[in-house]
């Protein structure tokens, strides 16, 4: 049972959008599109309120609470997170003050005995917010941005790693286009623009090694698809395809060795063949071997070889027809009238 007071309650606080609590009552819920459980508690009273939520998703591993307190002109919450399959955990702190109009969030991060504390406080009345971070392998950083009212953004600050090593980060949004520009003190350097239409979002990136490497990049994401390619000027090259969870990526080192992932599973052809990578710290191995090894040890051998021969088969035409298609690409190139571009981007064409 859930209750109320029958009384409607602006939801706005500042620029921020924050849905008045329940005055009491308690409910469990199920959201089968994420597969998460949890549960919520809530009391209210003429001075203020408290609620208790807590959740778990078994598909991510992931499990999590908070517990809020507010009164008249303040509220404040805190929280503890932690995954099982991946061993990060997570404690934050909230507090808002309306007097001030100011809130600050306080964040750490654990895994594996190493972490990260975040600090964050945005001022909405003045319409600006800095945060810090610090690692505990000595890196930090420090962000400042600010915005107007209607809603353009500038960024600044600066980052250094905990070997010495430091960069400096300026950013700007305006009217759904923006671009970010991060040097460092060892000479490189990294450009990303951002561009929203409505419908998607586009982000196009270079960067440049301080030897003087380069890598582009370019991001279409429009509802839940994302396309990411990268090229370097090594010559190497990836595509990675997500739709909803699952993500399938194809790359090229400057060598020729091919790279193949699909929702966790990367594939390797070299040389000497397929090989399969081993997250668990198995390092690659060689697919062929392998699976021949396996599937004498089972009866029924000729089903499971058959079946694994097919995978690593559609692995080979697969392989086969990418590098037709590039062989037949490049020869369009060379056979046009029009000028190509080379990888480090200067024009092999003629002038007319």
């Amino acid at each position: 049972p859930w209750y109320g007071t029958g009384w409607y309650y602006p939801p706005y606080v500042g620029a921020m959008y924050y849905p008045y609590y329940t005055s009491s009552g308690h409910g469990n819920f199920y959201n089968p599109n994420t597969g998460t459980y949890g549960s919520r508690s809530v009391a209210y009273g003429p001075y203020g309120g408290y609620s208790y939520n807590e959740a778990y998703n078994p598909n991510t591993g992931r499990y999590g609470y908070v517990e809020t307190a507010w009164d008249g002109d303040e509220w404040a919450s805190y929280g503890e997170m932690h995954n099982s399959r991946t061993g990060v955990s997570s404690e934050t702190s909230r507090h808002y003050s309306e007097d001030k109009d100011r809130m600050k969030t306080e964040r750490t991060l654990e895994r594996g005995g190493e972490s990260i504390e975040m600090e964050r406080t945005t001022d909405y009345n003045d319409r600006w917010s800095e945060t810090s971070r610090e690692t505990s392998r000595g890196g930090e950083s420090e962000m400042r941005r600010e915005w107007d009212k209607d809603g353009n953004l500038t960024s600044s600050g600066t980052i250094e790693a905990g070997d010495g090593r430091t960069a400096t980060v300026s950013g700007n949004y305006q009217d759904g286009q923006g671009s970010t520009t991060i040097t460092g003190s060892e000479g490189g350097s990294g450009t990303v623009t951002r561009d929203y239409n409505g419908s998607g979002v586009t982000r196009e990136g270079s960067f440049e090694s301080s030897s003087g490497e380069t890598i582009g990049s370019s991001t279409q994401r429009q509802g839940n698809t994302t396309k990411t390619q990268l090229e370097s000027s090594s010559g190497g090259s990836l595509t990675s395809v997500s739709e909803g969870r699952g993500r399938t990526t194809v790359g090229q080192s400057a060598e020729g060795d091919l790279y193949a992932g699909h929702d966790g599973n990367v594939y390797k052809k070299s040389d000497e063949g397929w090989q399969k990578y081993d997250s668990s710290g198995g390092g690659w191995n060689q697919v062929d071997k392998n699976t021949q090894a396996r599937s004498t040890e089972r009866s029924g051998t000729t089903r499971s070889q058959g079946s694994s021969s097919r995978d690593y088969s559609q692995l080979n035409r697969d392989a086969t027809a990418r590098r037709q298609g590039q062989d037949r690409f490049q020869q369009r190139q060379g056979s046009g009238r029009r000028g190509s571009m080379s990888r480090s981007g200067r024009s092999r064409g003629r002038r007319r």
